[in-house]
Order: structure tokens, then sequence, then C-alpha cells
């Protein structure tokens, strides 16, 4: 013949904590696997640059300007190259956003300087009066991936 027994109060206790304890430790587990994802931003997300304006510094010789050219990195990540890129005399072209691989571009790769985020970043040119007047500029990065971060479109004109 078999026997029940019954399960006093004090084991059901101890069964029902031990389980919540598990279940609590489950819930944490769990919980801190989805909060330790991966950083989900693409490379350029994590990059972002301004343009600042350009500073007309002097004209040296006769015909020859020097020019202080300037942006600043909100964020840099996995850059290869970045400059400035400009179209000169926009109103004699249709095209008028300067992109690295337009018809008229001109680029402007700051090579000395590491990109890093939060500074501002100069790099003075000289070029003939008639290269950079009427024109159209922008900050730029080449990431790693081949993916190119812009920055907004500015426009310059000597006197203006």
């Amino acid at each position: 013949m078999k026997r029940f027994t019954f399960i006093n109060s004090y084991d059901l206790i101890q069964f029902y904590m031990k389980a919540n304890v598990l279940f609590i430790v489950f819930l944490f587990t769990l919980s801190s696997m989805l909060a330790c994802k991966k950083d989900g931003l693409s490379a350029a997300e994590a990059t972002e640059v301004t343009t600042l304006e350009t500073e007309y510094i002097a004209v040296s010789g006769i015909t020859d300007v020097d020019y202080a050219f300037n942006l600043r990195f909100e964020k840099a990540s996995g850059i290869k190259e970045y400059g400035i890129v400009f179209i000169p005399w926009i109103n004699e072209k249709s095209e008028t956003t300067p992109t690295i691989d337009g018809e008229h571009a001109v680029l402007i790769p700051f090579e000395d300087t590491p990109a890093t985020a939060g500074a501002v970043i100069t790099k003075k040119m000289t070029f003939y009066f008639f290269d950079f007047n009427n024109a159209n500029y922008r900050a730029y990065a080449i990431l790693k991936n081949g993916t190119v971060v812009y920055g907004e479109t500015l426009y310059f004109a000597l006197g203006s």
C-alpha cells in the first residue's frame, strides 16, 4: 500500500524560495546578456565631420592668395583620409555640391594631422586667386571601409 506523504509548510517555503532565487538568477543573466551587445554603430555613424569657415589670410605675390581651411570632427572612427573638397567658380557649373569624385572637384587632403574628435584642424594653402573664389566647399572623410562622410556645404568668395 502506498503512503501519501504531505509536504509540510516549511519544506514548501524552502522550495519556493529556491525556485525564486533560480528565477531571479536566470532573469539577471538574461538581462546581462541582452545589455552586453556589441556597439551597433557603423563607421559612418561613428564619424561626424563639421565644415568650418575658411579664412582669407593674405595675398602672396601678384595673383596668389593664402587661405586657412578649417574642419572639426565631432566623432572620429576608422578614418583613412580627410580634408576639404571644393568646386571653384560654381556659377559657371551645373554641379554645385562638391563630392570627392565630382567632375570639377578639387581635394585638399589634410595629411599632416591625425583626425581627432573635438579639435579644430587647420590646413594653410595658397591658391591662384581664381582657383578658390566663388567656391562651394565642405569637409570630407574617407573611411577605411570606403564610405565617404561629408560636412555641410559652405560658400566662399573674396570680399563677401
